[in-house]
């Protein structure tokens, strides 16, 4: 099944254009320094059927939701990974957890056979080598760090029951004699010892709160799905078996076999700073991007031949409109901006390379949703039934289940939408703002598109004007309301707690939200009800450093973007320490950051009409490396 699957979509053998690993995004983000092996004829470009492994992965328990889209994951993990204990501290720990693995060892091994007859040895064994272990991560993180860390609130719960079945391991054992409940006991304690363990790893906090979620979630029902996806794949797959293939597709595939052949050579080639093509307008040079010289590259290829069909069915307000005022302005945008384009959409659907799918997730809200009945199922009529809709009157849709189509969504609930489309969840392209993992966000076939508030849908007025380094006065800053789950945690730490640190849940009436803003050299962006926060794009206006506060985040761009070179990323563990963090940095440190803040602020501008490089272009270059990671075949 899974070969039938792979020829339909790498159309068998590749040509010597196209001998290349299975991902261009893989490539592309791990800036490869030679071409693939010719013996790798796998196809270049993303099946279908990887697709559906990568959701299949996760409701299976693995954590391969990233795939290999993204070099980086942006958010907790690079914070995690920045903490790398000494030498010493490494010995101790592993001396102290050695010995703690051989008393729990003996006391499973020796006396836990002859328990019954003598359980106070295996009581204090046993607590003995947890103690050791407990011991071996005061050694890794410090003494303060980890009892801080231990007591913490979030913490706290797992802390008592941890030293709640050590001590009801000694007194069941030494005092009740009870053989079921001394073993009873210890498995707790093994399970607390476990989630330590592995909470306190680089990245496996989030492996702990990933595998809890993957257990608790309707993971039969995602099962299901990605299952009944598959036979559907491999059944198109056994029709379309030795029939013609369709010649307009086929000369679609044949130019961007090219095309990748061209990015793949700018990856090998980059070294040299002379391939730069001068261009009047802007040269993407500097260490905001993972790869200015392969960027360009790609840039100017899209540019040449990137086109995109919107479907023309559906009447306003639920499509081909959306709003552009207020936290979804993005979303209305970026559908006027593509409608009115004349670069990239074409008029003729045999000539695209993508097929848009202009419904706007807000508008289906506003106007069918019902707040007090709450049927979230109207989503899934309007949704469900363009799909069906175009799906019958044309054949695109049919050709590739999909997959080289996409939708765009600001509203919370746009992953939420895509779900009552399987296809359309698991295989096309979704342009997101809540660009969340946790929510089967996929960076290798997903966009991560930015939320932008402009208040007044005015996008000239969006633009906060920034002023000198040296005038900003404010350490950090940040005015938002009490929601999600990150937020609490800052105003907890932070709040009317130092006049360094200005967090507001409500800002005083005679402040100014831009002026505080331009005078705070760190602009504190935490997450609320969902994982993107307009506050990013508000604090690069602003030419303010922004402090990211999230989980499970995939940052816009992130492909040509490299975040760590124009912000901070703060982990909510380190959320008590955040001015010993940002106090850290020092003033050479902070001018590189500062400067290159300014730099990528042409990136997320919003101009009318789109002006070259700026985030209209940068969501169509997106769009377009995803196209460049599919390959179809009619």
């Amino acid at each position: 099944m899974q070969k039938t699957a792979q020829t339909w979509f790498t159309g068998g053998p590749s040509s010597d254009l196209d001998r290349s690993s299975s991902s261009l995004l893989a490539d592309w983000n791990a800036y490869a320094a030679s071409k693939a092996d010719d013996a790798e004829s796998s196809g270049l470009g993303f099946d279908l059927e990887a697709a559906v492994r990568n959701a299949n992965d996760k409701v299976s328990g693995t954590f391969n939701v990233v795939s290999k889209g993204v070099m980086d994951l942006p958010g907790n993990f690079n914070s995690a990974t920045g903490n790398v204990p000494s030498a010493k501290s490494l010995m101790y720990f592993g001396m102290l957890l050695a010995a703690g693995v051989f008393f729990i060892f003996i006391a499973f091994t020796i006396f836990l056979p002859v328990m019954v007859l003598s359980p106070q040895k295996f009581a204090i064994c046993f607590t003995i080598g947890c103690a050791f272990i407990i011991g071996s991560f005061f050694a890794l993180k410090g003494p303060k760090n980890q009892l801080s860390h231990m007591l913490s609130k979030e913490r706290l719960p797992f802390t008592l029951g941890f030293i709640g079945s050590m001590a009801g391991t000694i007194y069941v054992s030494m005092v009740l004699h009870s053989y079921i409940l001394s073993v009873l006991f210890s498995v707790i304690q093994v399970l607390a010892l476990s989630y330590y363990a592995i909470s306190y790893f680089p990245g496996g906090s989030a492996g702990m709160k990933f595998l809890s979620s993957t257990l608790t979630s309707s993971n039969p029902k995602m099962q299901r799905v990605v299952e009944n996806l598959i036979k559907e794949l491999n059944a198109e797959s056994l029709l379309r078996n030795g029939k013609k293939r369709d010649e307009k597709m086929e000369k679609i595939e044949s130019d961007l076999v090219k095309v990748r052949g061209l990015i793949r050579d700018a990856i090998v080639n980059n070294t040299n700073s002379t391939l730069f093509v001068e261009d009047e307008d802007y040269v993407p040079k500097g260490k905001i991007y993972r790869n200015p010289y392969v960027f360009q590259r790609s840039y100017l290829l899209m540019e040449s031949m990137f086109k995109i069909f919107v479907y023309e069915e559906g009447e306003p307000p639920l499509f081909h409109y959306g709003p552009c005022k207020d936290i979804y302005s993005t979303e209305g945008i970026f559908l006027n901006m593509i409608e009115s384009n004349t670069q990239f959409r074409t008029r003729d659907p045999d000539q695209a390379h993508l097929y848009f799918l202009p419904f706007s997730v807000v508008m289906i809200l506003e106007h069918l949703f019902d707040p007090i009945i709450r049927d979230k199922a109207v989503l899934e009529r309007v949704v469900g039934d363009y799909v069906r809709i175009v799906s019958a009157k044309y054949p695109y849709w049919n050709r590739s289940l999909g997959a080289d189509h996409f939708m765009l969504s600001c509203h919370d609930w746009g992953p939420r939408a895509t779900w009552y489309v399987h296809q359309l969840y698991l295989t096309s392209i979704r342009a997101l703002c809540n660009a969340n993992t946790s929510e089967f966000f996929n960076p290798r076939k997903d966009v991560s598109f930015p939320e932008i508030n402009f208040r007044t849908g005015n996008i000239t007025e969006g633009l906060i004007l920034g002023h000198h380094s040296t005038k900003r006065t404010n350490l950090a800053f940040f005015a938002g309301r009490r929601h999600g789950r990150i937020r609490p945690v800052l105003f907890e730490h932070w709040k009317d707690k130092d006049e360094d640190i200005r967090v507001y849940e409500k800002l005083p009436e005679n402040l100014s939200y831009e002026e505080v803003m331009k005078n705070s050299k760190y602009c504190l962006c935490p997450s609320g009800f969902e994982v993107a926060s307009p506050r990013i794009v508000e604090a690069i206006y602003a030419e303010c450093v922004p402090v990211l506060i999230s989980q499970d985040y995939i940052l816009p761009f992130s492909d040509v973007l490299d975040w760590t070179k124009f912000s901070i990323q703060v982990s909510v563990s380190e959320l008590p320490n955040l001015k010993m963090i940002l106090l850290g940095i020092n003033e050479e440190k902070y001018r590189r950051i500062h400067e290159s803040v300014k730099q990528v602020k042409r990136h997320f501008v919003v101009n009318d009409p789109p002006k070259r490089y700026d985030l209209f272009h940068m969501l169509i270059h997106s769009l377009w490396l995803r196209r460049l990671n599919v390959r179809i075949y009619g």
